[in-house]
């Protein structure tokens, strides 16, 4: 977890964009990134978030029976690709302290989600990163907020953790392990709890979903 790594003009000036922009049924508030979220179904039912989703070419990304095709990077929300290189530099951090390397451009996607004041939550899972790459990096960057994050340990032990996850800061995930050894969760605090926006950089490899589906 690394604190402030996004600037704090930079970081309200993106939630207060990405916030105006449409999602479904709305019919007030449009934008210049037009009607940008979307409610999406996946295996568990419509997920109670909203959600849009970025990349290079060929990045799409499969999770919980939904496939995502990535939006290209949108030339007038420059503040996303600070997000972006804060993310980097989260991931440098990390590396200096742990050990391990990552190309800048390995970070290919962005999946955001939006949670809505007093609505929105994840509960307990994995991410499915088979087309992360060898270091299967998701680097969370939080808007607004803060909500507090949940991480449980899998099998008889069930550890558990707690953060807060603030506003302009990084949450670094690495590899399968993470996932498989651990459940994370985004709970829903009370009618009052802070609208927040989660930018999931991800190093997705491009075209791997495709050459999958033809195996």
């Amino acid at each position: 977890y690394v604190p402030n790594v996004l600037d704090d003009d930079v970081a309200s000036t993106l939630l207060e964009k990405l916030g105006a922009c449409k999602g479904p049924g709305d019919v007030e508030n449009s934008t210049a990134l037009g009607s940008l979220w979307h409610q999406y179904t996946d295996d568990n039912g419509p997920q109670d978030r909203l959600a849009a989703y970025w990349g290079d070419t060929c990045c799409d990304f499969w999770f919980v029976g939904l496939l995502l095709h990535p939006a290209p990077w949108p030339a007038n929300l420059p503040e996303l690709l600070s997000a972006r290189r804060a993310a980097q530099q989260a991931a440098e951090y990390c590396q200096r302290r742990y050990g391990g390397k990552l190309d800048a451009t390995k970070l290919t996607s962005c999946l955001a989600n939006y949670y809505r004041r007093g609505q929105g939550h994840i509960d307990a899972h994995g991410d499915e990163v088979r087309a992360h790459g060898e270091d299967k990096y998701v680097i969370s960057i939080s808007l607004g907020g803060p909500r507090e994050f949940v991480l449980t340990e899998r099998g008889g032990s069930q550890r558990e953790m707690r953060l807060q996850l603030e506003h302009g800061s990084a949450l670094v995930m690495r590899g399968e392990d993470m996932q498989t050894a651990w459940k994370h969760a985004l709970p829903l605090e009370g009618n009052d709890a802070p609208a927040r926006v989660g930018l999931t950089f991800r190093s997705i490899v491009p075209g791997y979903e495709h050459f999958v589906k033809k195996l």
